[in-house]
């Protein structure tokens, strides 16, 4: 038991780091008795491509007063976001075959520069609908909200048509369905997996000085914002989950979308 904590906690620690913003789902059926509570921690890791829509206002104040350029309808593309989470998750069971959990942690996003980390919550619930010896059936819904900042990104204005270093922050919130399967084939191992459905919805606010060679011009402001989405929706994931001990189990699983694709862990103890 103290050896598979041991390596647990090895990679644990080893993924937090890595680089490979979907969170964890773990086994699509419930998990916990009724009355009973967990404890633990999440860790994932995704690489994702996003898509905003919105506008770019230039503010420019003369020497004689002020005036306001907008551009409309315009398209972002944000290739490659690497989002990592890391949450302390706790668990209770309202039955045998239904439970619910809140997530409280950490959230930085990486987008051309690393971001800052901010604060990130989550929920969900779990139900299991069919149980026959080893194999059960079931479902998982869950939502978090997390955001990050940038210091000094280097975007092309579409209003001034130059390179401006832009400042500003990311909030989403993400929404993931999945159904699925559970089957244990060892005494302390099983494997789980199915489809999902990931939905995301945030803001993209950034604000610049563009550099402007107009000798009446006293100060220039350059503000953007935009309304962010995914590219894919569907989904599907496969994992395994491993019994340390009788109370204490560890998951691991691989999130795949057309636009993202994921790396999650999960480290539970349950109590009597």
């Amino acid at each position: 038991m103290k050896k598979r904590l041991a390596l647990v906690i090895i990679l644990f620690c080893f993924y937090s780091q890595a680089v490979f913003a979907l969170d964890p789902l773990g086994p699509p059926v419930a998990r916990l008795k009724k009355g009973q509570f967990s404890a633990g921690a999440d860790y994932s890791f995704s690489d994702m491509d996003l898509k905003g829509k919105g506008k770019s206002i230039l503010t420019i104040d003369y020497l004689n007063g002020s005036i306001s350029y907008q551009h409309q309808k315009q398209t972002l593309r944000l290739k490659s976001i690497d989002m990592h989470k890391v949450y302390a998750c706790l668990g209770y069971g309202i039955t045998d075959n239904w439970q619910a959990f809140l997530r409280l942690g950490r959230a930085n996003a990486d987008w051309k520069e690393k971001g800052d980390t901010h604060f990130a919550i989550g929920f969900g619930t779990r139900v299991t609908f069919y149980q026959q010896d080893a194999l059960k059936l079931g479902a998982c819904a869950q939502f978090s909200w997390a955001e990050s900042g940038f210091d000094s990104i280097h975007l092309t204005s579409t209003v001034t048509r130059a390179d401006v270093l832009m400042s500003g922050r990311l909030s989403w919130q993400e929404t993931q369905i999945a159904i699925g399967a559970t089957y244990k084939f060892a005494k302390s191992v099983s494997i789980y997996g199915g489809p999902f459905f990931h939905f995301i919805d945030g803001e993209l606010n950034l604000r610049g000085i563009p550099n402007l060679s107009i000798m009446v011009v006293h100060r220039a402001y350059l503000r953007d914002s935009y309304d962010i989405d995914e590219v894919s929706y569907f989904g599907g994931y496969i994992g395994a989950e491993i019994d340390i001990a009788e109370n204490i189990s560890y998951n691991i699983e691989y999130q795949h979308t057309a636009a993202a694709d994921a790396l999650g862990m999960k480290l539970i103890w349950r109590f009597r």
